[in-house]
């Protein structure tokens, strides 16, 4: 895991010295559409698909504030499940090339239940934005994702809420 995230910096190092013009995203409302597949990780990781749509506004050329509504569909149990969220992302550098880091918290609800609640979510990422056009960028990275969920045992038949984390790599566009 050092070994790949020593290569994943000194890419962005790299990348990151072409370009020297100010080539960074402008400041105005910007919408995000992101994709991954995440793997389970832990003993209550559950396998999962997402799809994220994300608006909000770019302050400068680092800062970006958004809100956003998401799809999780879990393999292991077959739960679609609906994301409510607030994001934010850090971008290092006013470049074509920008590294960033992002946060996302919020609270989720069952799609198929009468949108009953799930719990609390989040969802670290690190990145690379790529800068195509005025408005648009390709951006791509490394995260990781935490629900609450509940969980029944059989054997003791109780039920139990714990995290279900995942990790994955995302792609997506900015609009």
């Amino acid at each position: 895991m050092r070994k790949i995230l020593i290569t994943v910096l000194l890419s962005f190092s790299i990348l990151s010295s072409y370009g020297q013009r100010r080539e960074g995203l402008n400041a105005g409302f910007t919408g995000i559409m992101e994709t991954s597949y995440l793997f389970k990780q832990g003993p209550y990781g559950i396998d999962r698909f997402k799809l994220n749509l994300i608006n909000g506004y770019q302050f400068n050329p680092y800062v970006y504030l958004g809100v956003g509504v998401g799809y999780r569909y879990y393999f292991n149990s077959s739960i679609p499940i609906i994301p409510i969220f607030g994001d934010l992302r850090v971008y290092v550098l006013n470049n074509k090339y920008s590294p960033f880091i992002s946060f996302a918290a919020g609270y989720s609800y069952y799609l198929l239940n009468d949108f009953k609640e799930v719990g609390p979510m989040i969802n670290p990422k690190i990145g690379l934005c790529i800068k195509q056009y005025e408005k648009t960028s390709i951006q791509f990275g490394f995260e990781f994702e935490a629900q609450l969920a509940s969980f029944y045992d059989r054997y003791f038949h109780i039920t139990f809420e714990e995290p279900s984390g995942a990790i994955g790599v995302f792609i997506g566009i900015t609009y």
